[in-house]
């Protein structure tokens, strides 16, 4: 994969955006991202952290050049994958978290 990069510690998957300095999302990170998520529950995983590499963890969405479907579709593409379950929101607690 050429935008992601995933790593397992554990149960836990760690994947890391590597479209530095800004991560800009665009469909090919968006599938890259979904198949890396895909790829860890089907492995077991049972949680997932997403990082980045550079200044910001994504500083928005870049379209420019991509055009037809794959462009048009990008609303019901994340549509497809946040609200059928594989990238849940869990909202924050308070855990402790190992260093």
């Amino acid at each position: 994969m050429e935008n992601v990069e995933a790593t397992r510690e554990g149960h836990v998957v760690i994947v890391e955006l590597k479209r530095g300095p800004h991560n800009f999302a665009n469909t090919d990170l968006m599938n890259e991202l979904a198949d890396a998520l895909l790829a860890a529950t089907a492995d077991g995983a049972r949680a997932g952290v997403i990082c980045s590499e550079g200044k910001s963890f994504c500083a928005g969405a870049q379209f420019s050049g991509e055009s037809g479907t794959r462009a048009n579709n990008f609303g019901s593409f994340v549509k497809s994958y946040v609200v059928d379950g594989v990238v849940q929101v869990v909202p924050p607690r308070n855990v402790a978290v190992p260093t």
